[in-house]
């Protein structure tokens, strides 16, 4: 029986360097429309909204209306880092809004509190981001997966938007079985790997790490029905794994070790002609592995067994008639 997904997700943590640049920017004439709400889901009439050009680091700020809007009309094409502040209300944060020639809204909540620098503002903030990053991966590593979700949040908290945070924070996720989560997680990491992959910092590293966390990303999210079944198959929902392992099939059909997997699962609910069936495919798909003629011994001796316990069942219940 063979159970990677402990070994292939803590795989997934490494390390990865943080890097804050700018992309290059396109064409002008985007629209970039920005709502402020307050603690109660109120519009925030007069916060501050304040739009930096990642490619030039040039600001541009208004103040929002009557409706809490501030929109800004024909500016450059680009990724823009949002952010909004008003009295009494702590400072909300968009990261990244991209415009290519076309308009685009988003929403930026104010929540009650105090008036605070947010990362990029204090170098301190951004250290504390990324040692909260550090100390995860490194439970992570040990296992420690509530440790390490604690400290990814923690981490989060500061730098909302940090590719690399919200991998790891998936990773734990999946670990625990929380997979729902784990899939929101990923494709915001997706999204926030893309926005950053071209910044010239990173585009000129080779390899770019965010391609590699977004890559990375991808396949956990093609991978998560094998996740799920595996996860599954540890919690003895054989059911379940069944299920899951079909749908992987689907996405993944000339992987033998989903079909080696389903085989466990279907033997431990009783479907042995099922389960051979399924471990006949990865044989067929590596004839090779010695694991998988191995199981397929064990799944056709059970078999006999259970007929031959059927057969003693039924002589049995002769005998007890033949008696009576």
């Amino acid at each position: 029986m063979k159970l990677n997904s402990c070994r292939n997700l803590a795989v997934c943590i490494i390390s990865l360097s943080v890097l804050f640049f700018a992309l290059p920017g396109f064409a002008d004439g985007g629209t970039l429309r920005v709502k402020c709400l307050d603690q109660s889901g109120t519009p925030a009439q007069n916060a501050k909204v304040v739009i930096v050009n990642m490619i030039n680091q040039k600001a541009k700020d208004k103040r929002s209306d009557a409706l809490g809007i501030a929109e800004f009309a024909r500016i450059d094409d680009g990724v823009y880092r949002v952010y909004a502040r008003k009295d009494g209300l702590a400072p909300a944060l968009h990261e990244f809004a991209v415009l290519k020639g076309n308009e685009e809204s988003i929403t930026l909540n104010l929540a009650a509190g105090a008036d605070r620098k947010l990362y990029f503002e204090d170098p301190a903030e951004e250290d504390r981001a990324i040692q909260f990053l550090r100390q995860g991966v490194e439970a992570a590593k040990q296992n420690k997966n509530e440790e390490a979700e604690k400290l990814f949040l923690n981490s989060l908290e500061i730098n909302p938007s940090s590719a690399e945070t919200l991998y790891y924070y998936s990773v734990t996720q999946m670990q625990e079985g929380r997979f729902d989560k784990a899939v929101e997680l990923l494709n915001q990491t997706v999204k926030a790997a893309g926005a950053r992959m071209a910044f010239p910092a990173a585009a000129a590293a080779n390899p770019n790490p965010y391609e590699i966390i977004s890559k990375n990303a991808g396949q956990l999210l093609k991978k998560m029905a094998f996740y799920k079944g595996e996860h599954a198959l540890r919690q003895k929902n054989w059911d379940l794994a069944v299920r899951n392992y079909t749908d992987a099939a689907k996405d993944d059909p000339e992987n033998p070790e989903i079909y080696s997997n389903m085989a466990i699962a279907l033997t431990n609910a009783g479907k042995l002609d099922e389960a051979i069936s399924a471990v006949d495919k990865a044989v067929a798909l590596k004839p090779g592995e010695k694991s998988y003629t191995e199981l397929k011994g064990k799944i056709a001796a059970r078999k006999e067994n259970a007929m031959l316990e059927k057969a003693q069942t039924l002589m049995n219940e002769g005998n007890k008639l033949l008696q009576e």
